[in-house]
C-alpha cells in the first residue's frame, strides 16, 4: 500500500490491482472500464485522426468500472463547463487483456463513492481502437464531420492500453484525458 499524492487534489489510498481482481467486475473475457468526461472541438478531431494509433497521457487516467458513474461525471462536466457548443460529452471505454494488463501498473483506491476507482499510472500510452455515437462505429463513416461530432450527443471513444511510456518513446501526447 502507499499514497498517491495530486490527483484532483485529494490523497488517494492505492494498491497494485492483480488481473484477478479485475476480472471480478467483469463479465467480459477482456474487461472494460469507463471514464466521463466532455471534449473541446480540438479534443476530439484529435481522437478521429488518431484513430488505431497510439498516444501517451501525461496524467492518472481513472476509470470506473460502471458506466453509470461515468454518465454522472459527464454530466457534472457539463454543468461545470456550461455546455458550450464546442464541448463533446465523452465516455472512454478502456478495454483491457491479460497481455497489456501486464505491461501496466493499475491501480485502486479504497471504496470511493461505494465504488472502486481504477487508476493508470502516468504517462500511459493507449491506443484509439474506435468511436461509437448511437452504437455505431465512426471508423466506418469518414465523412462525418467534425463539426457532427461536437453536437452535445454522447460520443464513446475505446481504447486499449499499451503500456507505460519511457523517455525515448516518441508518441503524440494527449492533454484532454
Amino acid at each position: 500500500m502507499g499514497i498517491m499524492q495530486g490527483c484532483a487534489s485529494r490523497h488517494l489510498l492505492i494498491e497494485k490491482v492483480s488481473w484477478k481482481e479485475l476480472m471480478t467486475f467483469s463479465s467480459e473475457s477482456d474487461p472494460v472500464t469507463y471514464r466521463g468526461t466532455v471534449l473541446p472541438f480540438e479534443a476530439i478531431a484529435f481522437f478521429k485522426s488518431h484513430l488505431r494509433k497510439e498516444y501517451v497521457c501525461p496524467t492518472i487516467f481513472s476509470t470506473s468500472h460502471r458506466f453509470s458513474t461515468a454518465l454522472t461525471y459527464v454530466e457534472k462536466h457539463r454543468v461545470e463547463n456550461k455546455c458550450p457548443t464546442a464541448i463533446c460529452p465523452v465516455v472512454f471505454v478502456l478495454h483491457f487483456t491479460k497481455r497489456n494488463f501486464a505491461k501496466c501498473e493499475i491501480q485502486v483506491t479504497e471504496e470511493t463513492f461505494a465504488e472502486k476507482e481504477w487508476y493508470v499510472r502516468p504517462p500511459g500510452v493507449f491506443r484509439v481502437l474506435n468511436l461509437f455515437r448511437n452504437g455505431r462505429s465512426l471508423s466506418d463513416e469518414p465523412a462525418v464531420s467534425d463539426a457532427e461530432l461536437v453536437d452535445g450527443r454522447l460520443l464513446e471513444i475505446h481504447l486499449s492500453l499499451s503500456g507505460i511510456a519511457s523517455v525515448k518513446d516518441d508518441f503524440p501526447v494527449n492533454p484532454w484525458n
